[in-house]
C-alpha cells in the first residue's frame, strides 16, 4: 500500500503541471491557413498533416520560412504508406519555385504536391516515385485555435501562431504506374 501511495501521489503532482488550455477560442477560417508571409528573419509557417488508414498511413508537411534571412524557403515532404509499400518525397524550394493563393479557396502548391481548400475541406494532391494520391480531409472534430491565435511558450513568451485540427475523417485514393485507382478512407489530423 506505500509504494501505491507514493506512485498516486507523483501522478497527482503531475497531474497538477499540465493545464489545458483555459480562454476564449476562434472559429478557424480558411484566411487561417494561408502563410503569414512575414518580412522578417526567424520566420516559419509549418504545416503537418497525417492520417491512418487500415492497411497503412499518410504524412504530408510543409515548412516555409527561413530562420535567418527573409527568404522564404519551402522545404515539402510526405509519405504514403499501403499494404507495407512506401513512397515518399522531400523537395527544397527556393523562393519563387513554389506559389500560394490566398482566396478561398486557398493553396499551396511545391512541385507536384499541392495542398489546397477551406478550413471546412482540405485536398492534398500528389505524384512521387511512380504513384499518384488525392486525399480529402474534413473536420469529425471543429479546428480549433485560441482567440488571438498564438500559445506563448518559454521564459521569454514567444508567440507561436497556431491552428489544430484535431480529428479528420480523410477519404481518397491513390495509383501506381499502370495501376488502377485505389480507395482509401481512414482518419486523421492537422495543424498549421
Amino acid at each position: 500500500a506505500p509504494a501505491r501511495e507514493k506512485i498516486l501521489r507523483g501522478a497527482t503532482a503531475l497531474a497538477d503541471a499540465v493545464k489545458p488550455w483555459q480562454g476564449a477560442r476562434t472559429v478557424v477560417r480558411t484566411k487561417h491557413l494561408v502563410p503569414a508571409m512575414k518580412s522578417s528573419g526567424d520566420y516559419w509557417d509549418k504545416y503537418t498533416f497525417n492520417a491512418d488508414f487500415p492497411n497503412g498511413s499518410f504524412y504530408f508537411s510543409y515548412a516555409i520560412g527561413d530562420a535567418v534571412t527573409d527568404a522564404k524557403k519551402m522545404e515539402s515532404k510526405g509519405r504514403l504508406t499501403v499494404d507495407k509499400n512506401t513512397w515518399s518525397w522531400r523537395n527544397d524550394f527556393k523562393e519563387g519555385n513554389w506559389s500560394h493563393t490566398s482566396g478561398e479557396p486557398m493553396s499551396i502548391t511545391a512541385g507536384k504536391a499541392v495542398m489546397s481548400g477551406t478550413a471546412q475541406e482540405l485536398k492534398f494532391t500528389g505524384e512521387t516515385d511512380g504513384v499518384q494520391f488525392e486525399l480529402v480531409y474534413t473536420p469529425i472534430a471543429n479546428g480549433w485555435r485560441p482567440k488571438s491565435g498564438q500559445v506563448l511558450y518559454g521564459a521569454d513568451s514567444k508567440a507561436y501562431d497556431v491552428t489544430i485540427f484535431p480529428r479528420m475523417k480523410v477519404v481518397g485514393k491513390y495509383k501506381t504506374a499502370g495501376g488502377d485507382w485505389v480507395n482509401l478512407e481512414g482518419t486523421g489530423n492537422g495543424s498549421h
